[in-house]
């Protein structure tokens, strides 16, 4: 087979390969749209996107649907295209907190997320086992995200009002 058929062939494979990612649902050109395939993949949503996060080779996607609310990563693949990272959920907000949080730990993409209930609530920490404290101040619509890369899990968070009172802790409690 000649050079210019051997280019031909591969072209063609690839512009197949290529549809049938694009057409199967693995993989998206845009992030906002491998967010919602991954969203109707576990039959969930849509949600309102709240916020979005960028992370060196991807993006977290802090949402909100109904009584629920989710934060996902959406991950750079192949250069060009993007597809759902690990952990694709919504969870159910509960109420009987100043604050409503989960916490993930998938390397290196670890983070806690939530949504608080109380507005004097201004900022919120999340103490690492190694020592490290991460803060926020901002809110967006109430939720917050704070992420982190080290190998470090999750310890505590804490809830502070703009006096700098202590209004929520909690420890995780099995290590």
């Amino acid at each position: 087979m000649n050079r210019k058929r051997k280019i031909l062939r591969n072209i063609i494979f690839i512009a197949i390969f290529i549809s049938f990612a694009l057409l199967s649902g693995m993989f998206y050109i845009d992030p906002v749209a491998a967010y919602r395939g991954a969203e109707r993949s576990i039959h969930y949503g849509p949600s309102e996107v709240v916020h979005v996060e960028d992370f060196p080779g991807g993006k977290y996607f802090l949402g909100k649907y109904d009584r629920w609310i989710s934060c996902n990563i959406m991950q750079k693949s192949m250069g060009i295209f993007w597809s759902a990272g690990s952990y694709v959920t919504g969870t159910e907000i509960r109420y009987d907190h100043p604050i409503y949080y989960e916490a993930q730990y998938g390397q290196p993409n670890a983070r806690a997320y939530g949504i608080r209930h109380d507005e004097s609530i201004t900022k919120v920490e999340v103490h690492l086992l190694d020592g490290t404290v991460i803060a926020q101040e901002k809110f967006h619509e109430d939720l917050f995200l704070l992420t982190w890369e080290s190998a470090s899990e999750f310890m505590k968070i804490i809830a502070y009002d703009d006096a700098g009172k202590m209004v929520f802790q909690e420890e995780r409690l099995h290590y």
